[in-house]
């Protein structure tokens, strides 16, 4: 279990990650945007890849509160953990796909690893839950 600056540290620099990487891969590249939610708006006007990093961090935040109020028995570290997990996987290694050459594979497709980085972050988290605390 990582500690929690250590979680809001790797998820502010997968976030931000992903908004250079995908910026470079729109304007230089030749890549798309595979979230078709923002799709039009970033491949239109590729600077708001760097607007998404504050409000992913301000939403990371919003989740965050919102789990402590609805669930106040889950800690802090296993859930920003499983977001650290489901990140990696789910999206920042897409980028890395991109990145290295990993073009129109299973690894470079958006809906199959957003699917695997929610399956490790649950399981991650199912775990953490259900593992004994004494060891």
């Amino acid at each position: 279990m990582l500690s929690k600056r250590l979680s809001y540290i790797f998820l502010t620099l997968f976030f931000t990650f992903d908004a250079v990487l995908s910026y470079f891969a729109v304007t230089r590249m030749g890549g798309h945007e595979a979230n078709l939610v923002i799709a039009p708006y970033v491949e239109k006007y590729p600077p708001l890849y760097f607007l998404s990093i504050p409000v992913l961090v301000i939403g990371l935040f919003a989740i965050m509160w919102l789990i402590r109020k609805l669930l106040p028995k889950i800690s802090d570290r296993v859930v920003l953990t499983s977001f650290v997990i489901y990140w990696a996987f789910g999206n920042s290694s897409l980028n890395l796909a991109f990145l290295i050459g990993l073009r129109h594979t299973a690894f470079n497709n958006w809906s199959t690893m957003s699917v695997v980085g929610i399956f490790l972050g649950l399981i991650y988290l199912i775990i953490s839950l259900y593992k004994p605390r004494n060891i």
